[in-house]
């Protein structure tokens, strides 16, 4: 994961993407981003994907796809919905039984909120800053928004534009690898999150 993170970070800074919330499980990645040019993201998950399914293929001695298919992705239009969403992405690998607490999962973007640690990618956005005056304030504000139960939704319809707009809040993309699972999509909060089961490090 290690490898993904990094290269992340770099097509982030080359496209002008920004990532705000972040989780890398074994069979799938969220990501909560923003993006600076109208093809940022594209180029980003091109760019990314064929630079991970290199490495993996190499190392795994294996060859093929190994995504299921395209990113998806959807447009977070409303305010409300982002620390939602950016809560529900960090609470991953606590649903999944990874972990008990999400700070004691390494790959996604709780730590740099709720304690400060700063991977070089995260570019926290403006109103994850407005929880708090200062780095503290801001850092306990999050944890206490883990500590109240998130609703999930799974009959809303996530409000989405097919077209790109400068004033978007972020952007949620979610890759799923090939599995022989069934696809189970959920919506929450404007964002549209795919699920499958496999077995990728």
């Amino acid at each position: 994961m290690a490898a993904y993170a990094n290269w992340l970070g770099e097509c982030a800074e080359k496209y002008g993407v920004q990532i705000h919330g972040w989780v890398l499980m074994t069979n799938q990645v969220h990501l909560l981003m923003t993006p600076q040019t109208e093809f940022g993201i594209t180029k980003l998950m091109q760019t990314l994907g064929r630079l991970y399914v290199r490495y993996f293929n190499y190392g795994y001695r294996r060859s093929g796809t190994l995504f299921e298919g395209r990113y998806k992705s959807s447009v977070v239009q409303q305010e409300q919905y982002l620390l939602s969403c950016q809560r529900y992405i960090e609470h991953n690998p606590v649903r999944a039984g990874m972990v008990k607490d999400p700070g004691d999962y390494r790959w996604s973007s709780y730590r740099a909120h709720a304690f400060g640690i700063k991977p070089s990618m995260w570019s926290p956005h403006s109103l994850y800053e407005a929880l708090g005056v200062s780095s503290a304030t801001r850092q306990s504000a999050y944890r206490e928004l883990f500590s109240t139960t998130l609703e999930v939704s799974v009959h809303s319809k996530p409000p989405l534009t097919p077209s790109f707009k400068s004033e978007r809040i972020g952007l949620l993309a979610n890759l799923s690898f090939q599995s022989r699972g069934v696809n189970d999509s959920t919506s929450l909060a404007g964002c549209t999150l795919t699920r499958c089961n496999t077995s990728v490090r």
